[in-house]
């Protein structure tokens, strides 16, 4: 695994924390990252099946400039 640092929305953050709280209470073993995890793996799921026909994407060949996108 690797770590990756990102900025949320605050309602959306404190919406997914309360989920959270609200799963462990009813038993379910849930954590934000494990949250987290699961809605990127169906988002990129989805994706798949948009673009590519469920395949994955082509490797990019070089690496994502980090921070912020500048727009010109």
């Amino acid at each position: 695994m690797k770590k990756l640092t990102i900025q949320l929305p605050e309602e959306l953050l404190e919406d997914l924390k309360d989920a959270v709280v609200y799963l462990q209470s009813r038993g379910h073993d849930a954590t934000l990252a494990g949250q987290i995890k699961l809605a990127i793996e169906r988002h990129m799921s989805r994706l798949r099946d948009s673009y590519t026909r469920g395949k994955q994407f082509p490797k990019r060949g070089k690496e994502l400039r980090s921070g912020r996108r500048i727009d010109l």
